[in-house]
């Protein structure tokens, strides 16, 4: 079952991420999944100076988060999540709460 009140506090809360990231990003991209699948999706690449990401997000709370060096393509961040509120995505970026 979706719940589309916590699918819009998940995509707003990536969407802060993009903005948090912005200012030490080349190019920050939030873009948002088709809404007739049976989870809806969104996701946020960016690019720095030196790390390249994407960090996806699904209406059920779930979460991926994949960082890596541009020079030798290394891991710096790659995890699973799975939220219960859009909170707990902005506390583990580290994004204040606007």
């Amino acid at each position: 079952m979706r719940h589309t009140d916590d699918e819009a506090d998940f995509i707003e809360t990536l969407l802060a991420w993009g903005r948090a990231w912005r200012p030490i990003s080349h190019s920050v991209n939030v873009t948002p999944g088709p809404t007739d699948r049976a989870k809806v999706a969104a996701w946020l690449s960016a690019v720095g100076p030196t790390t390249s990401g994407q960090v996806t997000i699904w209406d059920t709370g779930e979460c991926d988060v994949e960082v890596y060096e541009l020079d030798s393509l290394h891991p710096r961040w790659v995890e699973s999540f799975h939220f219960t509120t859009a909170h707990e995505l902005l506390v583990v970026g580290d994004i204040p709460a606007r």
